[in-house]
């Protein structure tokens, strides 16, 4: 069984990451949308949101998993 202290302060832990994770994608949209100067930064950027978005999903599974306990 795991301590309910310890939950309770991964789960503000991932809350705090999930945050962070959807200002850097808020961020990395509107750079997307400033129209890049070539197409080695829109590979980027791209690269980027694509890694958030996985990060994204990351934290709500694991979050999901802490509701479970």
């Amino acid at each position: 069984m795991i301590d309910s202290e310890l939950v309770a302060e991964a789960r503000q832990l991932l809350h705090d990451v999930n945050a962070s994770l959807q200002l850097i994608t808020g961020n990395l949209e509107l750079l997307s949308m400033s129209d890049p100067q070539n197409e080695e930064q829109r590979e980027m950027i791209a690269s980027a949101l694509e890694g958030a978005g996985d990060a994204v999903r990351y934290v709500r599974e694991l979050q999901q998993k802490l509701r479970g306990q």
